[in-house]
């Protein structure tokens, strides 16, 4: 195998491959073109045949080849072309190479390479017959056997009447399980597709099974005790006088290799297991395949979860489906509508399916408003099909029936958590569960894949696929316990976010990031229920709880939710502080900073809390300084100054200070450096990165805008070790900031090379929407092209920057004087001036980028 892996990689390496998945010995590779695929199997097939192989023996190797767009994703790829090419590979022998019409198209015959055309073939998967083509070449020559999907399978699998849509590369990786275990039990909720799998499995594997492969079909049957007889009427056996149920398959399987599918197992686990663990024992040639909403628990069983589709395998199978019902159906008309569709649905088949069908009387757009009312809409009237697969009430009510009292109610009322949750608040939230506890509850929901459990990290968290979230709702609410329910997750998460808030800036800052990152959706839907409450003092408090990390990590959604705080505030006569306070953080990020000092003053005009105060504080400092308002700013360093001295939070004293540090700076003031070196003990002993972060940030502003002489060299150091500490946190928007640093450390030093470093990151804070970065940056683009004589260019962007105060003064103020002197007596200056001020700041902002493109 190891000399088989070398050939095959050389190969592949030699005509341009891109190997992209294996399983077992199998291989898929990309190429460029047809040829170059061609050339690739063909030279393989020829070293293969040449290869002397030890004991005379041969190894003989099926391919296949088809062409067309993959979808690629983390140098994977992904779509129907990858699944024919598979389906075209498994239905060669070995020492074939098969390849599409299209392939063989692209690739025509000559220089010795021969095409062989095999008719239309039924091939393994494929509903209807294809063409297929056989190849042969120098070393290479065609071995004339029949195709193996044309030869006749033994058993009763029946052909589906629809082509599989999935990740057929990880069917296939499924497949080998079989040939390592005696059962293996495919589990996944109600319509993810666990029959379609296993029979697709069954296809692809027919041939390593003579005695056949066998399907039993438990769904209708209701009593326990009928399994067995239910399994000697799917393979056929008769029954026999003396011998038990079990006795009667074990004499029909002896001595024949057989494949037995047992699909539908969840409502007859326990006699299901009984049978499977005895046919594992007694019949060594028997490989059993069950679907269930839960394993079997049988000794020795592998479990293998079935996921939902990825969204480019949703979208194929909706176009699939909804061409069946309209001819006319055009995906890129509605790719947004249906990609939203697949989206909304979790992925799920049967429901995407359900959705497809609805085309014929309703556009993707309108299938897509109604998804909130999903049970009514989704439903199908396909004949010869179980109930629970033509609604999707009926299958997930199906799942609902096999729950235990005690588990129903536990799955109702985690209905009240978005996106997902940890135990810890399952148990904070969730009532009395009678027998057992919250943890062994919560795992047999998982158990019968009502709960998707998944890791993060060091730890699990849980969540609901959207579909089942909207049943357990109902089912909540049926027992009148919607607001109870609501009321606990508001106060767990009220509590949890204040808890989380104060280890900002402090030595457990991961622990911060953690938790906001990965409860963000509770989060608003907490804020959501404390605003439909009325309840203003939980809502400020999530306000404030919520803003250090929406700040760092640009959730620009909070801003609305600080309008909506204050808004509540108004209808209760009431003004707010801590709204005021956060939406002159949003204001004076996206480039309004008179409204946002405008907001800040009101809010610390007021009487309120600490917290609240200082964020009005905080806000109208940083917002004066960008709007050029130095003498205002200074005048509250004062007041910056006693909740640095008096706060007992880490996260207000480091802002505070931050604040102080902008202050001094953009005005130049020398205090900067006093300021400074008091703070360096305390930054550093927070153990946070991101005071570290930010320390090293304002030294290297220090040292490259105040410092006499300038320390470059120094600053750009400074900036570095604020930039990596940045990432480590994952706080992007403090990276970016020192990123810039770094350039300008560059530029003023006299390197001009800084072109394509500064486009990034005018790029990124443009598209970030950090208004105040990007105005500075454009500060510097306008320096940049002056320091190189490119006038017009530098002009241009003066004439935009001009028309607002120089943000940071002390740092943009000489750079706007340098410029306006190198362009002193320039003809050029007057109309690129006058073209720049008529730009808006997209038009200015396009315009830099398309002059830092190569510079």
């Amino acid at each position: 195998l190891a000399v088989h892996d070398r050939l095959i990689e050389r190969a592949i390496s030699e005509h341009g491959g891109h190997v992209f998945s294996t399983a077992g010995d199998s291989y898929a590779a990309a190429f460029a073109t047809a040829s170059a695929a061609v050339s690739a199997g063909l030279a393989a097939q020829a070293e293969l045949v040449s290869q002397v192989w030890p004991g005379g023996l041969e190894l003989e190797v099926r391919m296949g080849a088809h062409t067309g767009e993959a979808q690629e994703r983390d140098d994977d790829y992904f779509g129907p072309v990858v699944n024919r090419a598979a389906r075209l590979m498994g239905a060669a022998n070995g020492g074939q190479f098969v390849i599409s019409t299209v392939t063989a198209a692209l690739a025509p015959p000559g220089n010795g390479v021969q095409h062989v055309s095999l008719g239309a073939a039924q091939v393994k998967g494929i509903v209807d017959p294809i063409a297929v083509v056989g190849v042969s070449g120098p070393g290479a020559p065609w071995i004339d056997r029949p195709l193996v999907g044309s030869q006749t399978a033994v058993g009763n699998l029946r052909r589906p009447r629809t082509e599989f849509v999935g990740d057929l590369a990880d069917l296939q990786r499924r497949v080998a399980a079989l040939s390592d275990y005696r059962l293996v039990t495919l589990t996944g909720s109600g319509g993810v597709g666990k029959t379609r799998a296993a029979t697709e499995i069954g296809f692809l594997t027919a041939d390593d099974f003579p005695g056949g492969v066998w399907m039993c079909e438990l769904a209708p049957i209701v009593d326990p005790d009928a399994v067995i007889a239910a399994t000697i009427e799917s393979i056929g056996a008769q029954p026999q006088a003396g011998l038990t149920g079990v006795d009667v398959i074990v004499d029909w399987c002896r001595d024949r290799r057989v494949l037995l599918i047992l699909d539908n197992c969840e409502h007859l686990v326990t006699s299901v297991a009984d049978v499977a663990q005895e046919l594992a024992e007694r019949c060594p040639t028997v490989t059993m395949l069950a679907t269930s909403r839960e394993p079997l628990g049988v000794p020795g069983e592998r479990v293998v979860r079935v996921p939902s589709l990825d969204p480019v395998n949703g979208v194929e199978l909706f176009v699939d489906r909804a061409a069946a019902v309209d001819s006319d159906f055009d995906l890129e008309r509605d790719r947004g509508a249906v990609e939203a569709i697949c989206r909304r649905l979790d992925g799920i088949p049967l429901a995407i399916e359900l959705a497809a069908a609805r085309v014929r009387s309703l556009s993707p757009a309108e299938i897509l408003d109604r998804l909130d009312e999903r049970f009514r809409l989704l439903r199908g009237a396909g004949r010869g099909q179980l109930e629970r697969h033509q609604t999707l009430h009926a299958a997930v009510e199906w799942s609902y029936r096999l729950l235990s009292d005690s588990a129903r109610n536990l799955f109702g009322e985690l209905s009240v958590f978005a996106g997902s949750f940890d135990l810890a608040a399952v148990e904070g939230i969730c009532g009395e569960v009678g027998d057992g506890d919250h943890l062994d509850l919560l795992s047999d929901l998982v158990d019968k894949s009502v709960v998707v459990a998944e890791a993060a990290g060091r730890r699990t968290r849980y969540r609901l696929l959207e579909t089942l979230r909207q049943y357990a709702e109902q089912r909540l609410a049926d027992r009148d316990r919607t607001a109870d329910l609501r009321n606990r997750h508001l106060r767990f998460y009220a509590t949890e976010a204040s808890g989380a808030w104060r280890k900002s800036y402090t030595s457990d800052e991961a622990e911060f990031f953690s938790f906001f990152d990965a409860e963000w959706d509770n989060l608003r839907a907490a804020l959501n229920w404390s605003l439909a409450l009325g309840d203003l003092a939980v809502a400020e408090q999530l306000l404030v709880a919520t803003g250090a990390f929406a700040e760092s990590e640009m959730r620009y959604e909070h801003e609305d939710w600080a309008v909506e705080v204050g808004e509540l505030a108004r209808r209760s006569g009431k003004r707010s502080a801590a709204s005021l306070g956060l939406r002159a953080y949003w204001a004076h990020q996206l480039g309004d900073p008179t409204r946002a000092v405008e907001l800040a003053a009101e809010g610390a005009a007021l009487d309120g809390d600490e917290v609240s105060i200082s964020v009005c504080l905080i806000w109208q400092g940083e917002a004066l300084v960008a709007g050029g308002r130095t003498d205002e700013a200074l005048a509250l360093v004062e007041r910056l100054r006693k909740i640095v001295d008096h706060t007992d939070s880490t996260m207000l004293r480091v802002k505070a200070w931050n604040m102080v540090f902008n202050v001094l700076l953009g005005a130049g003031d020398p205090r900067f450096f006093d300021e400074l070196e008091q703070a360096r003990a305390y930054y550093t002993g927070t153990g946070s990165l991101a005071a570290l972060s930010v320390f090293s940030f304002y030294r290297g502003n220090g040292l490259l805008y105040l410092a006499d002489p300038p320390d470059g060299r120094g600053a750009h150091d400074e900036y570095q070790l604020s930039a990596d500490a940045a990432h480590r946190i994952g706080n992007l928007q403090q990276a970016l900031w020192a990123e810039f640093g770094t350039v300008n450390a560059r530029l003023l030093c006299g390197d001009l090379d800084v072109g394509s470093a500064l486009h990034r990151v005018l790029t990124t804070s443009h598209q970030a929407r950090l208004w105040l970065l990007t105005q500075i940056a454009l500060e510097t683009v306008q320096l940049f092209h002056a320091r190189r004589g490119v006038l017009d260019q530098a002009a241009t962007i003066v004439g935009f920057v001009e028309r607002y105060p120089a943000p940071f003064e002390g740092i943009t103020g000489p750079f706007r004087a340098e410029v306006i002197s190198l362009l002193h007596g320039s003809t050029q200056i007057v109309p690129a001036r006058e073209r720049g001020r008529r730009m808006d700041r997209h038009e200015i902002v396009a315009y830099a980028l398309s002059t830092l493109d190569g510079a």
